[in-house]
């Protein structure tokens, strides 16, 4: 039988999904064109930085390269660096260093669309987060699965035709074969099953994003203050100070469980030594972040340990203990646990924050609130 979008040559590749049989090269450009599509339409990559693939020797990885330089006749800056096994999320230090080195702001991972659907089943069995599907940012770079939207068997099968070497991953982890052995059968039966999963994965990444933003932690937007030991320490990085008046209700910016409570100071100190002297909320999030709420006032905390609290609900009453010159709220978003060596990361916020004002004038300011 001829292709039967050429006319020309064998149609020796069948897409039951598509009802359609090609040939080699109206397969391969069909693939082509799907991944260009997807980088398009998303605006994937910034052509004037540089761009990292991780290159597990993998099919993927293989692919990913012949279509990057394709598509952009090698005008992109692409470069590789070897990883032994694809795991998303940590980065090995050697990884890290060619990143910081080359201020590297995207990456490509060889991912395809049989590897986000494990990934989301495997999530959903665990009841575990879902920070990691579809495109994603992590520390300020944004990671491409630039095949996320092509079978693993299609992946095998344009790799054969280019005759790309490339070495077999071996699938250890035996829940991970589970359910890609039963995905299979079930696509099997109905081929278009796992586009159709992909599809949902899409809708429910709109919905998780949305969901995933902070609300302000308090009823109005007031002033921000520059920080500078938010510059300087890392751990502070993305932290907010809000200059608030004394016993303004403060709310969970989340959905969450508080893990961690203190409420047992009553006074302000001028030295970072008192720095632990502070009264906190810390609540942790279904995507494994961590909300921190500090300075809240003496006995004003609302909530205990082990509690469930809902976006909005209040939480404590603010206030100015611990090392705070002025009142105010200092609240952090982190990944992993506060003081047990979570990171501070980079908060989206449902609505625009107000106006950040100099330390100064904060503390100016706050001898009258």
């Amino acid at each position: 039988m001829l292709c039967q979008k050429c006319k020309k040559a064998n149609g020796e590749i069948k897409l039951p999904y598509l009802s359609l049989k090609l040939c080699k090269a109206c397969f391969c450009k069909l693939i082509e064109k799907r991944v260009k599509k997807e980088i398009r339409s998303k605006k994937l990559i910034n052509e004037k930085e540089k761009i990292l693939l991780l290159d597990n020797n993998s099919k993927e990885s293989r692919i990913s390269e012949h279509i990057i330089r394709a598509a952009y006749n090698n005008r992109i800056d692409l470069l590789k660096v070897k990883v032994n096994a694809l795991k998303i999320g940590p980065l090995s230090e050697k990884t890290k260093e060619i990143i910081k080195k080359n201020r590297i702001k995207q990456v490509i991972i060889p991912w395809n669309l049989d590897d986000e659907i494990i990934y989301f089943t495997e999530n959903l069995f665990k009841r575990g987060d879902f920070k990691f599907l579809g495109h994603f940012t992590q520390d300020e770079i944004f990671y491409i699965k630039l095949l996320r939207n092509v079978l693993e068997s299609e992946c095998l099968l344009f790799a054969k035709c280019k005759k790309f070497k490339f070495k077999k991953r071996i699938k250890k982890d035996k829940h991970r074969r589970e359910i890609k052995n039963m995905l299979d059968k079930i696509n099997k039966k109905h081929s278009e099953t796992k586009f159709s999963l992909l599809k949902s994965i899409d809708n429910l990444i709109k919905i998780i994003k949305k969901n995933t933003k902070y609300s302000i932690p308090f009823q109005d937007n007031i002033l921000r203050i520059e920080a500078p030991a938010h510059k300087t320490e890392r751990h502070l990085k993305f932290c907010i100070d809000f200059l608030l008046p004394k016993g303004t209700p403060i709310v969970a910016a989340r959905s969450g469980t508080v893990i961690t409570c203190q409420d047992r100071y009553k006074r302000s100190y001028k030295s970072p030594k008192f720095a632990g002297r502070r009264n906190f909320v810390v609540i942790r999030h279904t995507n494994g972040e961590s909300s921190v709420y500090v300075h809240l006032k003496h006995r004003s905390i609302k909530v205990k340990n082990g509690q469930k609290v809902r976006r909005g609900q209040v939480i404590a009453l603010s206030g100015q203990v611990g090392f705070a010159t002025y009142p105010h709220l200092h609240f952090g978003v982190y990944r992993g646990v506060y003081l047990k060596g979570g990171v501070s990361v980079k908060i989206t916020f449902d609505k625009k924050l107000g106006p950040e004002i100099p330390l100064y004038v904060a503390e100016a300011l706050g001898k009258y609130l």
